[in-house]
């Protein structure tokens, strides 16, 4: 979850790399600062794990993490990156992402979310207020002023959006 302290060291002016990845592509961009321009914008292949695998997601990954440090070389090492993908639910699957990040290369803050929490922040620029996706499948997100998250839905058609809710 990003939390306060992250935020105020995005406002420094470390590197920012936000990735999301999905089902199709993963998106990484590249700022300065929270308000910096934009250093890199790319597209790479799918990577969420739930689809391809584990073993799957670390050559992204690694292609990922070379692309990056072919452009950024020792600035990567206090980087902040934060990824947001489809399908980070629980406590393992947040584990899963972080091992392969590293084990991919990056050394820098890492931090891994579901793509709800993300895409919240990026439409509206903090952590608050709601958010809701319908499309291939449906998740509702939103997080009070005490940074509690609520949550219905994004479970996928296996498990079937419209009846499963958590809270943490």
């Amino acid at each position: 979850m990003i939390n306060e302290r992250m935020t105020e060291q995005i406002m420094s002016n470390r590197l920012i790399i936000g990735m999301d990845g999905g089902g199709t592509k993963t998106r990484v961009m590249v700022k300065e600062r929270l308000e910096g321009e934009i250093l890199f914008d790319q597209n790479f292949g799918m990577s969420n794990y739930n689809n391809i695998g584990v073993e799957g997601l670390r050559p992204v990954l690694r292609e990922i993490y070379e692309a990056l440090f072919s452009c950024f070389q020792e600035l990567l090492q206090n980087a902040i990156l934060v990824l947001g993908s489809a399908g980070v639910d629980r406590p393992k699957d947040v584990e899963i992402y972080l091992t392969a990040l590293k084990e991919s290369g990056f050394a820098c803050q890492l931090e891994v979310v579901n793509d709800a929490e993300i895409a919240l922040v990026g439409g509206n620029g903090d952590r608050k207020d709601a958010l809701m996706i319908a499309g291939t499948g449906s998740i509702v997100v939103g997080i009070d002023s005490k940074g509690k998250i609520v949550r219905s839905g994004g479970w996928g058609g296996l498990i079937s959006d419209e009846c499963k809710s958590m809270t943490r």
